[in-house]
């Protein structure tokens, strides 16, 4: 996971939103509707957003990366999902508010898997309508976020007074280690997507080309840095780019343990 600037909503959809919900029957829905009203804010307000608009707002900001696993997704209802952070069913205010929306993959939802074989979803997928308190767009939360060699994904702060419910969102809500192995808490079976994979091969990668840089002496900070601020320049990030700098912030703290 990485931390999420939100940016202003576009103008031209803003526009659409207050066209949409200026009415008389937008204010009579609760703040947190029925069933009925959830199900009428869909179809009658949130559906009719132009979805593509939407999605190249929010991957535009998120720099290509799904907002939870940050595998690559792109500006397609087949691969990419609208996710309210804050659920739509829970939530009038956050229905149609840009600020509470993110862009996520569809989780491995949409992978085939052989017959009888079951799915371990993540992402929006496997969150569904729960409320989460881990969130993408929290700075703080974001850089307590931490990485174990075999590509788990960890809440380091284990001080923090959330920690267990941190911990709840990553592994159940989120379902970013896949199934986990009940003695360890190490992912035990990876999601149908191959995250976990992804990510400790994402690590493993940037640890050796280190590890090679300093035994040719050539690991330097002004190398570290600049490396650092490359990969955040780019306008589209590199799929998992949080474990490599999640990495790279390692090395840079044995380097110059005097700036932590």
């Amino acid at each position: 996971m990485l931390y999420i600037q939100k940016e202003n909503c576009p103008a031209d959809l803003q526009a659409d939103i207050d066209r949409l919900t200026g009415g008389s029957r937008w204010a009579s829905f609760a703040e947190v509707p029925s069933t009925g009203e959830a199900h009428a804010i869909r179809k009658n307000y949130f559906d009719k957003l132009n979805k593509s608009r939407v999605r190249e707002a929010l991957i535009a900001e998120q720099h290509g990366l799904c907002a939870y696993c940050m595998c690559r997704i792109k500006n397609s209802g087949n691969s990419t999902t609208i996710e309210h952070f804050i659920p739509l069913s829970k939530s009038k205010a956050g229905a149609m508010n840009y600020q509470n929306w993110l862009a996520v993959c569809k989780g491995g939802q949409n992978i085939k898997k052989p017959e009888g074989e079951k799915r371990i979803i993540c992402c929006d997928a496997k969150k569904s309508n729960t409320s989460v308190t881990l969130t993408p767009l929290d700075r703080d939360r974001m850089e307590r976020i931490a990485y174990y060699d075999d590509g788990t994904i960890y809440f380091s702060a284990v001080s923090h007074p959330d920690y267990r419910r941190f911990c709840e969102d990553i592994n159940s809500t989120y379902g970013l280690n896949g199934k986990l192995d009940p003695k360890t808490s190490r992912s035990q079976k990876d999601t149908t997507s191959g995250i976990v994979k992804q990510r400790k091969d994402t690590y493993n990668a940037m640890f050796d080309e280190l590890m090679r840089l300093e035994s040719t002496g050539d690991l330097t900070l002004d190398l570290l840095n600049r490396f650092r601020r490359s990969l955040l320049s780019d306008p589209e990030w590199e799929p998992f780019l949080g474990v490599k700098l999640y990495v790279l912030d390692m090395f840079l703290e044995i380097l110059n343990p005097d700036a932590t």
